[in-house]
């Protein structure tokens, strides 16, 4: 749990979650479990940006960004971390359908309606 608090300390919320999940079948688990699971979960984000439904969401390779796929035909790719918007990907006439990175996390490909 020490290193669970080191990594909450440093806003490394993705590793506090590794380190809960690598924890959760520990016969000799705490309540301070319990209170870390907890605490991510209340620091989840709700990025707000897009004019109607979001139809998909892809996480990058590295866990650090998101893009979404919006009924606004648009893509948007957001700062996982904080939920901040870095790049709205126009170019589509109808809803964007689906989104991916590529591999290396360098590339975003969509789909969609048009």
């Amino acid at each position: 749990m020490n290193l669970v608090q080191q990594a909450w300390e440093q806003n490394d919320v993705a590793q506090v979650r590794r380190l809960l999940e690598e924890t959760a079948t520990y016969p000799g688990r705490g309540f301070e479990w319990d209170y870390w699971q907890r605490q991510t979960h209340r620091e989840l984000k709700t990025p707000r940006g897009h004019v109607g439904w979001v139809r998909d969401v892809a996480f990058s390779p590295d866990g650090q960004r998101i893009v979404t796929a919006g009924d606004d035909q648009t893509a948007k790719v957001w700062e996982a971390t904080n939920g901040i918007a870095l790049l709205t990907l126009k170019g589509h006439s109808g809803w964007v359908n689906s989104v991916a990175f590529s591999p290396d996390g360098k590339r975003i490909v969509t789909a969609g309606n048009g």
